[in-house]
């Protein structure tokens, strides 16, 4: 059965196994459960003071609590029955918080995670911002007016779609659209010329075909550079993250934005959101503590789009500059979540391509060196654009070329509001969104 979070949190889902797929947003620190635990009786003259005939197991969707008390009776005479401390077996137990897909594209709707607990040998490998398919059972534990709803796992793995092993097989071909193949074929002379015209075609329907050329070709390049995509088994990742440098950031902005739709994990970041981690208190009464993902670790193998970097405060460009050159991020845990004297530090790999923009203001740049003392970045300091792979610089200094790229704009805006929507697919466009997203994502 595969469960439907609707469910689950109306207290429709039946006590069976179910099947979820989502995303990992936040994860717990590793504490102690008690696995198994040995009572015995106190009268020496019993037949329960020797022997297994009191073994307490941990069940599904059980306390600690539940399990280890202090009320059992011996069922022979009667007494109360004592827990034998040296025979308490211990296991592993982390508290992660998953979404689902639809999560990433909500379309302003909320979604709630859902809580699952991975125990024993489940509680290895697991990363936020991973896709994972659970299979466990939905429990829910009264606690006076409140209700704790979560999933007690049964196994959990990562999710690996059949089409991409029968195509790392070689068993499979993914056909190219027509649009495509026949511009392949009329540019297949030249080595260059093709990604070019891929480029000059790409975002014709939010600026005109060869606007913005050096800046969607790095798009293009990013997209399918993606450490998804990248094949190459290496420790260092592999990112490519962009920067767009210009003038009309609304433009720029609503090209990235369409840029970033071709991505599978697109991840559009807001003030609301966190874009590195926090570290909360567990609220389900463990003493751990819990560790929730920004925007960074949730775009794992996608994009993660920044906006204007010209409206972060400097502290989080400066924490985002060490981000970048790390390519991870550190996370401090403090002491009172710990039972360790020093205080633990947790370092997360930051897998998915940074893209942003800012706009060029007029500031003092003496003393600027290499490759961007003749440029202006606004208020981003140079050693924070090094980091970025792809910078662009939108504006030209001809003014008249500008001018010359705004009215073609106007014109295609004005003719779209005068056409129907068949025509404005035979004129803005040769190879068409879908077509785009064929070849990106396939």
């Amino acid at each position: 059965f595969t469960l439907n979070p609707a469910d689950l949190w109306s207290c429709r889902a039946d006590t069976r196994l179910y099947k979820f797929l989502g995303i990992i947003c936040s994860i717990s620190t590793v504490t102690q459960y008690t696995q198994a635990a040995r009572y015995y009786c106190t009268v020496t003259t019993c037949d329960g003071y020797t022997g297994q005939h009191f073994i307490r197991m941990h069940t599904p969707g059980a306390s600690e609590f539940q399990t280890i008390r202090n009320d059992f009776v011996c069922i022979f005479c009667g007494s109360t029955l004592v827990e034998d401390a040296s025979c308490r077996l211990l296991s592993d137990k982390i508290i992660v918080q998953m979404l689902s897909y639809d999560a990433l594209n909500s379309n302003g709707c909320r979604h709630q995670a859902i809580s699952v607990f991975l125990r024993g040998d489940l509680t290895s490998d697991i990363m936020i911002g991973k896709s994972y398919r659970v299979i466990g059972i939905p429990t829910y534990q009264h606690n006076e007016s409140k209700i704790s709803v979560a999933i007690e796992a049964n196994n959990i793995y990562m999710d690996s779609k059949k089409l991409e092993q029968i195509c790392n097989q070689g068993n499979c071909s993914i056909t190219m659209p027509s649009s495509v193949l026949t511009l392949y074929d009329d540019r297949k002379s030249s080595s260059w010329s093709f990604v070019a015209s891929l480029a000059y075609i790409f975002g014709g329907d939010i600026t005109p075909p060869g606007t913005y050329f050096r800046l969607k070709l790095g798009m293009l390049l990013s997209l399918v550079e993606t450490p998804k995509n990248n094949k190459q088994k290496s420790k260092v990742s592999r990112c490519l993250h962009v920067l767009a440098i210009g003038c009309d950031t609304l433009v720029i902005h609503r090209l990235l934005t369409f840029g970033a739709s071709f991505c599978k994990r697109n991840i559009q970041h807001s003030a609301s959101t966190s874009l590195f981690t926090s570290v909360t208190k567990d609220n389900h009464g463990t003493g751990a503590c819990t560790i929730d993902g920004g925007s960074l670790l949730l775009a794992k193998n996608g994009i993660c789009s920044l906006g204007d970097l010209s409206h972060y405060r400097k502290d989080t460009r400066e924490k985002l500059l060490h981000v970048m050159e790390n390519s991870s991020i550190s996370v401090d845990i403090p002491r009172k979540f710990s039972d360790a004297a020093p205080q633990k530090q947790m370092v997360l790999p930051i897998l998915c391509n940074i893209w942003a923009y800012t706009y060029p203001s007029t500031g003092n740049h003496k003393g600027i060196k290499g490759i961007f003392q003749n440029q202006d970045l606004g208020n981003i300091p140079n050693t924070f654009a090094d980091t970025f792979g792809m910078v662009y610089v939108c504006d030209n200094p001809d003014t008249t070329r500008d001018d010359t790229a705004q009215q073609t704009l106007i014109n295609q805006v004005l003719t779209a509001a005068v056409l129907d929507d068949k025509q404005q697919h035979t004129v803005q466009s040769i190879i068409t969104y879908e077509d785009f997203k064929k070849v990106i994502i396939d």
